[in-house]
Order: structure tokens, then sequence, then C-alpha cells
């Protein structure tokens, strides 16, 4: 079944990348929430970018979704999901509580990562959404699994926050199945770029660098982590929101296969003018090998997408940045 922002983009028949800035007639409305954080101000200034009416929404001071280009009654009560919703083509779901300690309890995600979900998902359907998009997390797979790790991985998560992201692919699932909705929802990899506040393997061999050295690796390096810039990311739920003939419910791997420490450190030593030397690796009692490396042949074979910036490139807006 297609959904309405799948016909309305198929009868313009027009390129993913470009649609919205080469149609004529009404633009496609697309409803981003969490549009305060890093990724979502990307995913706004990315959409608008491409020419699309953006609705960005943020919790309020109450904790409820308001619209955060309107600044005209803020202390009116929170409008309901569907009336936020309205007029939507898309809905890109970023909000929710990012992830914490492993001691943190399953009960602290619900709310944000579960229920919001699923108040969204209603008021979606009610509104007439065509298309709903999820911003799920590598975390949704465990940790010890040697990649590239695919979506049809039988094996659940390791950690409540893990958890919490697969119980709001299910409850996409369910909506898709039950609704007719078109849901996505995109496994991202660990987001990186502009305003990323520095965390992370990469920004602090990245710093190391800076300095002069040296860049400190424990053990061997061996231990893998996928990286993905936050410009790919915005590319991605875009595509995820517009592309038209997209199965539903449908789940996608977004990062880029992958880097080790060690990889890392001898990128960002060679590009800071710096020698092997400059590279050390600390002994440790007992080395961490763990993988996380994401097959995204899923994405590029539906989606259209593939990752523009690899370890270089990410490296190499990192050491110029500063």
């Amino acid at each position: 079944m297609s959904s309405p922002a799948t016909s309305t983009a198929r009868s313009r028949g027009s390129a993913t990348r470009s649609r919205a800035t080469t149609i004529e007639g009404p633009r496609l409305r697309i409803v981003v929430t969490g549009a305060r954080g890093f990724l979502g101000g990307h995913a706004v200034t990315h959409l608008r970018a491409q020419g699309y009416d953006v609705v960005p929404l943020g919790r309020g001071e109450d904790g409820l979704l308001r619209r955060l280009d309107d600044e005209t009654r803020p202390a009116t009560p929170a409008p309901a999901p569907a009336d936020l919703l309205a007029g939507a083509d898309a809905v890109v779901h970023l909000a929710a509580r990012s992830v914490d300690s492993l001691a943190t309890p399953l009960a602290s995600y619900l709310p944000a990562n579960v229920a919001l979900t699923e108040d969204l998902l209603r008021g979606a359907v009610a509104a007439g959404v065509g298309r709903f998009v999820l911003a799920s997390s590598r975390l949704a797979y465990p940790g010890h699994l040697r990649g590239p790790i695919r979506e049809d991985e039988p094996e659940g998560p390791d950690t409540f926050y893990g958890l919490s992201k697969r119980m709001g692919e299910d409850v996409l699932a369910l909506y898709a199945r039950t609704s007719g909705i078109g849901t996505v929802a995109l496994r991202i990899a660990q987001v990186v770029g502009p305003g990323d506040g520095g965390r992370g393997a990469l920004p602090r061999l990245a710093a190391q660098g800076l300095a002069g050295g040296p860049l400190t690796v424990s053990g061997k390096g061996a231990v893998v982590r996928d990286f993905v810039d936050v410009r790919d990311v915005a590319t991605a739920l875009e595509l995820a929101a517009t592309r038209p003939g997209l199965p539903s419910p449908l789940v996608a791997n977004i990062g880029t296969g992958g880097f080790s420490v060690a990889e890392m450190a001898r990128e960002v030593a060679t590009q800071c003018g710096l020698g092997d030397d400059a590279v050390v690796f600390e002994p440790v009692d007992r080395e961490d090998t763990s993988e996380y490396r994401l097959d995204t042949t899923r994405a590029r074979d539906l989606l259209g997408w593939t990752a523009s910036y690899g370890l270089s490139a990410m490296v190499r807006e990192r050491v110029g940045h500063g």
C-alpha cells in the first residue's frame, strides 16, 4: 500500500535529492521531532536546503512537544499529536532519551523511546500522514557480534537502551501492519560531525594529534566502531521520508562499515603530519576486540543511500577545524 507521501512523490516523478526544489506545486511537508538536538538540527537544515516545508518540534518546559517555529502562544497547552502533525506528508522522529550508563533501568527509557513513539504514530495515523521514520540505533544489536551485521540478525540487544530502541521499532511494525502507514526505522551508527561535542574515540584522537601527540591507543587498538557523518545521516533521513515505493515496515542500517581504533589513530597521525611513532599502544590486561560493523546493503539498494564521508574525510574535517 502506498503512503500519501509516497504517492505524492511518485506523481511528481522526480529524483529523491532534488525533488522538493525542482517540482511544481506544493512542497512536501516533513515534521521533525527532536529538532533542538545535534542530529535534529542538521536534519532540519538539510531538509530545508532541499526545499521541503519543515515543521520542527521540540520539548517545552512541560516536557511536551511543541512547534519551535511558533513563538506566538508559548504559554498555551501543547497541541495533541494529531494537531501537531496535521497536513504533514512524513514524520522524522528523532526525539528520544539518549544512551546512558549500563545501570540505567529500562523504565527510564520507556517514556521517551517507546511511549512517545506510539503517541506520535497514533497521531500520524489520525492526521493521515503517509510515512513515519524512526531514528533507531546500532545498539539494537548486541555488542559481541562480528560484523558486518545485517538487519535480519535474530539476536537482540544487550543493553536496556538498545532494547528500548528495538521496542520502538516493534511499535512501528505493528502500526504499519494494522493501519497501513509507511514506516522506516534506521539503525544508525555513532554519529559524528560539526557540533557533536567531541565525544568518542575519533574526536579524542584528533585532539591528541592536533596537540602534537602522542595518540594513545589501548592494547592493539583492535576494537572496531562504526562512525557516520551527521550530514550523511540527514540525507538518509530525507530518503527514508520521501523515497517512493519503499516496503513497509522497513529497517535499514546507516553507517560506514566501521574502523578499528588503530586505523583511526594512524589516519589522524598522518593527517597531522606526525610519524608512526606518534601512535602509542598502551598495554592492557584484557584486550577489547568487540566490533560494530553495520552492513548497509539494504540502505543502498532500497533507499539509494551510501555514505559520502569515509574515515579519511571525517578525520580531514575534524583536524581542519581543530
